[in-house]
């Protein structure tokens, strides 16, 4: 079967219980697993990521500020779309995970409709791309 696109996950996905292969198969796409960024790089040459669920741990995904841990999957992975998987202890950081840059932020363990949603999020995303604002500096110069 011919994969258009692959979805990463990247971490300790080892408790999740969800098929996440077969709902991956829903939109034509593979799913692969990196324990790190460096994993997530040699999936990244061979194959088209669509889109990586990172598992948090710690205080930020990676181990690092959830600023940084964005920059870093986003310098691997560029057009993909990231979520972040947390527990129910990390909630409070769910507005840092998304002002950081993730495309969107699911509870672990994770349900098989929300991850399903999620992915549908990202299909649309890929048909529409994200336009990101211009500052008001950037407006005036393309005008004048």
């Amino acid at each position: 079967m011919s994969h258009r696109g692959c979805v990463v996950l990247l971490g300790d996905f080892s408790n999740e219980r969800l098929d996440l292969t077969s709902i991956g198969q829903d939109f034509s796409w593979s799913v692969a697993r990196a324990s790190d960024l460096s994993g997530l790089g040699e999936i990244a040459r061979s194959r088209t990521v669509i889109a990586v669920l990172v598992q948090a741990t710690g205080a930020g995904a990676l181990d690092l500020p959830w600023p940084d841990a964005m920059r870093a999957v986003r310098a691997v992975a560029r057009r993909a779309r990231i979520i972040v998987c947390h527990k129910v202890g990390q909630t409070h950081f769910r507005t840092e995970m998304v002002d950081s840059g993730a495309f969107g932020v699911l509870l672990s363990p994770l349900s098989q409709s929300e991850v399903r949603q999620s992915l549908g999020f990202v299909w649309a995303s890929k048909i529409t791309p994200l336009n990101h604002p211009q500052s008001s500096a950037a407006r005036r110069m393309a005008v004048a």
